[in-house]
């Protein structure tokens, strides 16, 4: 399978002295390939990767994986967060991060059109991240994350 002929790859090159690994994987396959990795390598992950609402225990196997993600997922006490409901009927992830999206989106439209603040000076911390309008483009930036126990927390580097 692909996680097999991957794992062949990686094993091949481990006296490369490889610096780091990424994974672009589903989370099963990311739960598998992750203790197979040297401990104490930086392991970086898309946000896909790691299923942010799933109990401690499904994430054991992705300890000190690292990836961005949504502060809808990993800050609860964020402001923007706490300020509206979490849909009642359960969904699939990628239709949760839809539906945080169109926050975003509604309260952008709200700013633009002037409800909230000057078009000028478009600054929106929301539930998906940072949102500011550069030029004529919106740039968000995420949460950096470290899987920590089984949980996505804010990463926090070692001082």
């Amino acid at each position: 399978t692909r996680v097999s002929n991957a794992m062949e790859k990686l094993n091949e090159r481990a006296g490369s002295k490889a610096d780091g690994v990424f994974l672009a994987a589903d989370p099963a396959a990311a739960r598998f390939v992750r203790p197979y990795l040297p401990t104490g390598m930086p392991v970086f992950a898309t946000s896909h990767s790691v299923d942010p609402r799933a109990e401690a225990v499904a994430n054991l196997d992705l300890e000190s994986v690292r990836f961005l993600e949504m502060p809808w997922f990993v800050e609860r006490d964020h402001p923007a967060v706490m300020a509206y409901a979490t849909p009642q009927l359960p969904m699939p992830i990628e239709y949760e991060r839809l539906y945080a999206l169109g926050i975003d989106a509604w309260r952008l439209g709200q700013m633009a059109a002037g409800a909230e603040g000057a078009r000028s000076a478009l600054l929106l911390d929301g539930v998906t991240g940072r949102i500011t309008l550069e030029g004529r483009q919106f740039t968000r930036a995420l949460a950096s994350v470290e899987v920590r126990d089984g949980r996505p927390q804010l990463y926090r580097p070692a001082e």
